[in-house]
């Protein structure tokens, strides 16, 4: 009867051992790598969706404030656009404009705006 080869890693010092230990080293270091990849793709997915949020906020307050500045808007109002709203909160005492813009994804923003010219 011929005997069956099984494979094997072997040493320096020819110690025959078995292919368990190796294998699941191997995969041990595969499973990492692959969470720590798809952490990062998360990670950085989620940075660019709050970036993109964070200027579409922005845009939508310049445009505000612009309107405000020009003076089409001259009490507490909501100004609907579509991707979102700001609502407009005058505070007459510090002369500053608070403008909350909320857009329809549940991204929120406060600024406040003053009409005291530095300098």
């Amino acid at each position: 009867m011929k005997e069956k080869r099984i494979p094997t890693f072997y040493s320096i010092n020819d110690y025959e051992g078995g292919i368990l230990l190796p294998i699941l080293v191997i995969l041990m270091m595969f499973t990492i790598m692959t969470l720590y990849v798809l952490e990062d793709y998360r990670t950085r997915r989620e940075v660019l969706v709050n970036t993109k949020d964070f200027y579409l906020a922005k845009t939508l307050e310049n445009i505000t404030w612009e309107e405000v500045k020009k003076e089409k808007i001259v009490k507490n109002r909501t100004v609907t656009y579509n991707l979102g709203e700001v609502d407009v909160i005058w505070h007459e005492k510090n002369k500053e404009v608070e403008l909350n813009t909320s857009l329809k994804n549940n991204y929120k923003r406060t600024t406040k705006k003053s009409f005291i010219e530095k300098g």
